[in-house]
């Protein structure tokens, strides 16, 4: 169950509660979070889930139907492929006591019915994220003590690449900081190294279905060293790049915030609009201009506007190059 930039929503969430307004209400909260991973279904009772085909997921379910559940327990509900069953518990006894909940070999889990759609949004997000789904959740990151500088220059890409080396170097007098490059060229003198490599140990955990990519935060012998400063080498060849998707390198990036050495990550997002979700990652978005009136720069920053995206308007600075 997988998320990428564009918005894909592949998580099933089936909503099953007597009330149509309050199924409603929290169908509205949920469409309207960004990065939301949820395909949402709606149903009165049970008998609207047995009729739909093809359903797997999870099943968000009023307390008020579990006895209607347990007593047909060969109805077509049961032979649903849930990848979890949340009850909720509306206070009304329906639900018994400790710990006796059970829904075949699904596992399930009751939460408050009446708690803000915000806090069952939540929890729902906490059980895809403990079966291995993948999320975009930046707000997880705020706090952090790891800055990420994302250098993007719609206007030259050579000033781009000098202006983030240029940040890189001035960060890591102080901190420890670490260089990544989506730039395209042909580095044959690498042999596999650097971002190559990278990606080739990436794809590797994750075809495997493995996301814990702590172990894949220690980049010794990928990166060379400049005092504090440790530089990942473009990829070999610009088809390496192709191979990792926008929610990959989210991914890898989210776990060496969380786990790798580093104190600050300087991003030189290459000739290609950067991916929403990874400038959701940084910290700031530095935007390198020349001397004339930097157009290209305002005219990206009017785009994200445009977007609805004020949020990383925020964090953009338009930034003279010029003497680096």
């Amino acid at each position: 169950m997988r998320e990428d930039d564009a918005h894909v929503k592949n998580i099933v969430l089936c909503i099953c509660d007597p009330d149509e307004a309050y199924l409603n209400r929290l169908n509205g909260f949920i469409q309207h979070q960004e990065h939301s991973p949820f395909i949402v279904r709606t149903y009165t009772g049970p008998d609207g889930i047995c009729a739909d085909e093809g359903i797997s997921g999870i099943l968000l379910a009023s307390s008020t139907f579990f006895d209607s559940f347990q007593k047909n327990r060969e109805d077509a509900l049961f032979e649903k492929d849930w990848g979890y069953v949340v009850f909720l518990d509306e206070g009304t006894g329906s639900l018994p006591a400790g710990t006796d909940i059970s829904f075949g070999d699904v596992p399930v889990d009751v939460i408050d019915k009446y708690q803000s759609a915000a806090h069952i949004y939540e929890h729902l997000l906490d059980l895809c994220s403990r079966q291995g789904s993948f999320l975009i959740r930046p707000e997880l990151l705020k706090g952090s003590p790891v800055e990420v500088y994302g250098v993007f220059s719609p206007e030259d890409k050579n000033m781009q690449k000098r202006w983030a080396l240029w940040r890189a170097r001035e960060t890591a007098r102080e901190r420890p900081c670490l260089y990544v490059t989506f730039e395209e060229c042909f580095v044959p003198e690498n042999r596999g190294q650097g971002l190559s490599r990278l990606i080739l140990l990436l794809k590797e955990r994750m075809r495997d279905g493995d996301r814990n990519l702590e172990a894949l935060t220690n980049l010794d012998g990928l990166t060379a060293a400049e005092g504090m400063l440790d530089l990942l080498a473009p990829a070999d060849c610009p088809y390496d790049l192709k191979e990792m998707g926008e929610d990959e390198w989210y991914c890898w990036l989210e776990h060496m915030i969380r786990h790798g050495k580093y104190l600050a990550i300087v991003i030189n997002f290459g000739p290609g609009l950067p991916a929403l979700c990874l400038l959701e990652l940084c910290s700031r978005i530095f935007v390198p201009v020349s001397q004339n009136d930097g157009q290209a720069g305002k005219d990206f920053k009017n785009l994200l506007e445009f977007m609805g995206k004020e949020a990383l308007v925020q964090k953009m600075e338009l930034v003279p190059a010029e003497g680096i």
